[in-house]
C-alpha cells in the first residue's frame, strides 16, 4: 500500500522499484525509537501532526541536505487514530552513508543535535526542542530500518482494526510500564513483530 500523500513531502512520485528488494528488520525492538526517557506518556491523536511534519520536512528539502532521497512521517504520530508521545518522528532516506559528516553537519545547522546510532545500528539519531520535538532518523535508503518503518506505518495506516488492537495494546502498557521506557518498548515486540510479518507477506505476496 502506498502511504497517505500527508506523510511525504513532496507529494509522493511513483514508488522507486529497487525500494522494494530492501527487506523488512524481524525484531521485538520498537520500529521507529531507540533509547529515550524512562516515562511513557501517551496523548490521543492530533491532526495538526500531520501538519507540523510537512512544515518539518518542507525545511529540510529546502535545506538541501546532501544525498537526501525522501523524506517520511513514521511511527504513531503519522498514523490517524493513534495516540502516541507528542514527539514528531521523521526518517530521511539517503543515497550517501547516513553517517556522514556533511550530513551531521548541515542537520546541526538546523538546530539538531546527533546522537550517533543511539543504540539502533545503520541509523543516525537527531533530537530537536527541549523537550523534545522532533525525532529524527536518518539511514540510507536500503537500510532495512527504512522498509521496516514503512511498512508498519502503512500497516496499520490501512487496517482500522490492526491499529485499534495495537492501539489498545499500547495504552494498557502504559498504564502498566509508566515510568520504564524499555519495558513498555519490549512488552510491545511480539505484536509489532506479528504486524511487520503480516506487512511484508502482504508486500510481497
Amino acid at each position: 500500500m502506498a502511504p497517505a500523500d500527508e506523510n511525504v513531502w513532496p507529494p509522493r512520485a511513483p514508488v522507486d522499484p529497487t525500494a522494494e528488494h530492501a527487506s523488512a528488520q524481524e525484531t521485538t525492538s520498537d520500529p521507529v525509537t531507540g533509547r529515550s526517557d524512562d516515562s511513557v506518556t501517551l496523548v490521543g491523536w492530533n491532526p495538526d501532526w500531520a501538519a507540523r511534519f510537512q512544515r518539518i520536512a518542507q525545511q529540510l528539502w529546502q535545506a538541501g541536505i546532501p544525498g537526501l532521497r525522501s523524506v517520511e512521517h513514521v511511527g504513531s504520530t503519522a498514523v490517524a487514530g493513534l495516540s502516541a508521545k507528542p514527539i514528531i518522528d521523521v526518517a530521511l532516506a539517503l543515497d550517501i552513508p547516513a553517517g556522514s559528516p556533511r550530513v551531521v553537519r548541515a542537520l546541526e545547522s538546523l538546530g539538531y543535535t546527533y546522537f550517533g546510532t543511539f543504540g539502533l545500528r545503520g541509523r543516525h539519531f537527531f533530537r530537536k526542542g527541549d523537550p523534545a520535538t522532533i525525532h529524527l532518523h536518518v539511514v540510507n535508503w536500503r537500510s532495512p530500518h527504512w522498509r521496516a518503518w514503512l511498512d508498519f506505518r502503512d500497516a496499520l495506516a490501512s487496517d482500522p482494526e490492526t491499529r485499534d488492537r495495537y492501539e489498545q495494546q499500547k495504552r494498557e502498557l502504559a498504564r502498566k510500564y509508566a515510568d520504564d521506557r524499555a519495558a513498555y518498548t519490549a512488552a510491545k515486540g511480539p505484536m509489532v513483530l506479528k504486524i511487520l510479518t503480516a506487512a511484508r507477506k502482504s508486500r510481497t505476496g
